[in-house]
């Protein structure tokens, strides 16, 4: 896979490798381009899919958060994110993100959807997750806490792979555990998968055990 630099000084993917829909590449990462200050890049995105008889029509898509912070302390990271500032990257075209779909207009009413009826984030603008790093961190470390979103929290396992210079998981979401019904329309016809898929990226650094990590914005 090809990366591109990006104006927020996090090398993005340029995906000009076909990646089966189904699947988010948890190889899909950070370049190895490194940030000065105390503040190290990383991103989460999130790429949901369609259901029902008219699932045809649309695209799947893939969403980015822009603002949030993880902070690793020895053995414990917490992540607190920034749940409004949730946006849409780009349609999931056979496989690869096509950043030209959805319109700007269609963006522009997706996002207020995810905003207003499926994340509720007026009320719940924050998104946190506290867990421990559990064995070596030399190829992959796992990482085992607790993901609150919209009020309830729920275990989460995450296996942290490196490669380089980033740190790379992914993992599957399901909304109803959080009390999310997935979003549908046109009578039922087209709505979202109840799974939801996450990858999270973070620059590597062997400089410390006190890290912090920041998103595009």
């Amino acid at each position: 896979m090809k990366f591109q630099h990006s104006p927020a000084g996090i090398d993005r993917p340029a995906y000009t490798r076909t990646v089966p829909p189904e699947t988010l590449d948890p190889n899909a990462c950070l370049g190895t381009s490194e940030q000065a200050g105390a503040l190290l890049p990383a991103r989460i995105r999130i790429r949901v899919y369609r259901t029902g008889l008219l699932s045809v029509l649309g695209h799947d898509l893939e969403l980015e958060l822009e603002r949030f912070r993880v902070d690793v302390h020895g053995d414990a990271i917490e992540a607190v994110m920034d749940t409004r500032s949730l946006t849409v990257t780009g349609g999931l075209v056979h496989g690869r993100v096509d950043t030209t779909v959805p319109s700007k207009h269609d963006r522009t009413s997706i996002e207020a959807i995810v905003h207003r009826d499926i994340l509720h984030t007026a009320s719940y603008p924050q998104a946190r997750f506290e867990g421990t790093l559990v064995g070596s961190r030399e190829l992959a470390t796992r990482v085992v806490g607790s993901l609150t979103l919209l009020g309830r929290a729920r275990q989460l396992e995450l296996t942290f792979a490196r490669t380089g210079k980033h740190w790379c998981a992914s993992t599957t979401l399901r909304m109803t555990s959080f009390g999310i019904e997935p979003y549908r329309t046109l009578g039922g016809v087209l709505k979202l998968k109840d799974a939801i898929e996450v990858a999270i990226e973070l620059a590597a650094t062997d400089t410390s055990d006190n890290l912090h990590f920041a998103g595009p914005t």
